[in-house]
């Protein structure tokens, strides 16, 4: 009889049976051949996540997640389509990473030679909002709220407004990072809805300023496969002064009629981002607040705003305050303040407050039957 799960390791029985005198006598010999343990194979056995070496009998050893590096260019993207990437794991395993369309256009007599596209004439400063009600098209209950350009080619999300509350899937979430063929570093992100399976794709490339670096989304919904709304973008920028230094600004050298203004820099990019102290030497008022010019905006909304003007110079402090409701209960106030000489802005800086105000009433329920407090 032969034992054994792993092949380097065999134990063979040898059984000997005699018979004498109307006796039967049986002995056993157990013979072991190799070593015991396992022999895992030198090829890589693989799932979508991990990679390991294995025994006949499965067992696994250097078990590891792959592991993408060295992506090369399988597909080069043009103008209107994306193109590809591909990157290995040691085991064999392979990842395919979007490259995004490059969306530069070369157009030869009005027409791009590659797509066809023809050449805008539009400036796309002539933007009206829209919005889409997402729940009654079978998704989540929301509205996306956009400007979109007349000719149709530029879309802007209203992030602020449109409040999305889809949440990705398990193991829908994907976001790769990558740089295109000039260098431009970029992230795609892919996600369905776990509630509503609602498709949303997009591609951020990021750009840097000084101390300032902005994020430029293009967004991509989709409901059962049908695109509903494509290249709808959106830009969010966020600043970060590693170091500040105190200065003090003379004002004489803006062309005012002099004084101090003391404020703190940014040491790498030279921005102001404080002001601690103010002392223009004009004919101006610094104790008592303007009467505020009220001014609404495209949006409808109301302005109060506050100025103080040299008249002998171009020194100018302008204060303007609004108010945004975000809901019955939220209400967000923005203060833009700007110090100026002319056409000049010497600092600006935009402030937000918020405040909540709930009208809690109060509310009860029985539980169980009436007058049956054990319940």
């Amino acid at each position: 009889m032969v034992e054994g799960t792993c092949s380097d390791f065999v134990r063979t029985t040898y059984t000997a049976t005699v018979s004498q005198d109307g006796n039967v006598y049986t002995d056993k010999k157990v013979v072991e051949v190799g070593t015991p343990g396992h022999v895992f194979s030198t090829e890589w056995s693989k799932d979508e996540k991990e990679h390991w070496h294995e025994c006949v009998c499965g067992e696994k050893t250097d078990v590891s997640k792959h592991s993408f590096e060295n992506a090369t260019e399988t597909k080069a993207p043009t103008c209107s389509e994306a193109g590809e990437s591909t990157s290995y794991c040691e085991c064999g395993e392979e990842k395919v990473t979007t490259i995004p369309a490059t969306d530069e256009h070369n157009y030869v007599n009005g027409k791009c030679d590659t797509c066809g596209k023809e050449e805008a004439t539009c400036d796309h400063t002539q933007l009206h909002s829209e919005s889409i009600d997402f729940g009654k098209l079978g998704a989540c209950d929301f509205i996306l709220y956009y400007d979109v350009c007349e000719c149709g080619e530029v879309k802007i999300i209203d992030i602020e407004n449109s409040d999305i509350p889809c949440e990705p899937s398990e193991d829908s979430y994907e976001v790769n990072q990558g740089k295109d063929e000039n260098g431009n570093q970029y992230m795609t992100m892919k996600m369905v809805c776990k509630d509503c399976g609602m498709e949303v794709s997009a591609i951020a490339y990021y750009t840097k300023d000084g101390c300032t670096q902005t994020m430029a989304f293009t967004y991509e919904f989709k409901i059962n496969g049908e695109v509903i709304l494509d290249n709808a973008g959106y830009e969010d920028s966020y600043t970060n002064h590693e170091k500040e230094v105190r200065e003090t600004i003379d004002l004489s050298t803006y062309g005012t009629c002099g004084g101090m203004l003391e404020v703190s820099k940014c040491e790498k990019c030279g921005e102001i981002v404080n002001v601690y102290d103010l002392q223009p030497e004009c004919n101006v008022d610094m104790e008592n607040q303007p009467e505020p010019e009220i001014v609404t905006d495209k949006n409808g909304v109301e302005h109060y705003v506050y100025t103080i003007e040299c008249p002998d110079c171009d020194f100018a402090i302008i204060l303007d305050t609004w108010m945004e409701q975000r809901s019955v209960c939220e209400i967000i106030t923005y203060m833009e303040g700007r110090i100026l000489c002319g056409e000049t802005i010497i600092f600006e800086i935009t402030q937000e407050y918020y405040e909540g105000t709930h009208n809690y009433e109060y509310t009860y329920e029985f539980l169980g039957e009436e007058g049956n407090c054990e319940d």
